[in-house]
């Protein structure tokens, strides 16, 4: 499939080369690339480093900060693990991490811990990313540049494992989320909802490449979270607008998706789904059953789907308490602007 759109690169992938290399001449790269690896190469010195910062003896937050460390530097470590985790570890609390696994050695894990190692990779990765992803206008250059990296060692990870579906699956999912990147903010730096993004600001190179990937790892016979999460982008990126989005095939995926996880936002997603596909009124109702648990009364998202839709069905009294709350519970006055936005929206139409 050809997408016919003005290519709109999202990330300069020959400056993320460019800081691999730096990354292996600076103080811990060039201590850990003393250390011998299976291959003499580059890419697998820099998957192996990436491998040694997400061992299993590590917490998911101590992978995510080291990481960041490794990809952005000591220099700026500390600032930006603040701003995507929201907490940071402090130079002799990454320095201790460091020299814990110092002993180990750097090295490619073996044939008979490979996928266990790889599944960890992936689901550090997958986090990292989004929440570089979602990070607010303030901090394009920090979202970029963490988006960019990322997707870059994803591409490493399957460079090195072809055979592994998985990886080549969550390279299709990072490539069509990484195209869209230059359609979350207006120019005026003003955050934007899904349904208004200028799709002709996405990245159709990085499009057609996600479209590959998909294709090549659907090759498997078993189809796992990745490729279906990917499906699901790529049902978005190949639609013309979103009142032209294929709603059927995206219930089918999520209903597919729920069976493997059971995510709040998977169940959400759906709902939002059915919407488009069966109308407010049997939608509200499910959100409405949904919101009785209280890990979705706490919800943003949830709140403001809630309130838009008492909205459309002229219940503007509740759908304004709900609004309320929503920005009450967002996390950071972007995200706030957005929702006074679209409730501003949403009653001079109704």
């Amino acid at each position: 499939m050809t997408l016919l759109r003005v290519p709109s690169p999202s990330v300069n992938r020959f400056n993320i080369d460019q800081l691999f290399s730096n990354l292996l001449q600076g103080e811990f790269g060039e201590t850990l690339a003393r250390q011998p690896t299976e291959q003499d190469s580059t890419s697998d010195t820099l998957l192996a480093l990436v491998f040694h910062y997400t061992r299993a003896s590590l917490t998911p937050l101590e992978r995510e900060a080291l990481l960041i460390f490794a990809f952005l530097g000591a220099e700026d470590a500390h600032s930006s693990q603040k701003q995507v985790l929201g907490v940071a570890l402090n130079q002799s609390e990454l320095d201790a991490l460091r020299a814990r696994g110092q002993s180990e050695g750097l090295f490619l894990p073996s044939p008979s811990h490979q996928a266990a190692w790889i599944i960890l990779l992936q689901e550090t990765l997958v986090t990292l990313f989004r929440k570089s992803y979602d990070l607010s206008d303030s901090r394009e250059g920090l979202r970029r540049e963490l988006c960019g990296i990322t997707l870059r060692v994803t591409e490493l990870l399957v460079e090195r494992y072809r055979e592994v579906s998985s990886a080549r699956a969550l390279l299709a999912l990072l490539c069509f989320d990484t195209a869209r990147l230059n359609s979350k903010m207006t120019s005026g730096g003003v955050m934007l909802t899904f349904t208004k993004h200028d799709r002709l600001r996405w990245d159709s190179v990085l499009i057609e490449e996600g479209l590959h990937h998909l294709a090549v790892s659907a090759q498997e016979e078993t189809l796992g979270r990745y490729h279906l999460e990917a499906s699901i982008a790529a049902q978005h990126c190949i639609a013309p607008n979103w009142s032209e989005t294929n709603w059927s095939a995206l219930r089918e995926l999520y209903a597919s998706l729920r069976e493997l996880a059971a995510g709040g936002s998977i169940r959400l997603n759906l709902i939002v789904v059915n919407y488009y596909l069966r109308g407010t009124s049997l939608a509200l109702a499910e959100l409405n059953d949904l919101m009785e648990e209280k890990s979705f009364a706490q919800n943003v998202i949830a709140q403001a789907t809630l309130a838009s839709w008492l909205l459309e069905q002229g219940q503007k009294g509740p759908a304004q308490r709900h609004f309320h709350l929503a920005q009450r519970l967002a996390s950071g006055e972007h995200e706030r602007a957005l929702l006074q936005d679209e409730a501003a929206t949403l009653s001079e139409l109704n």
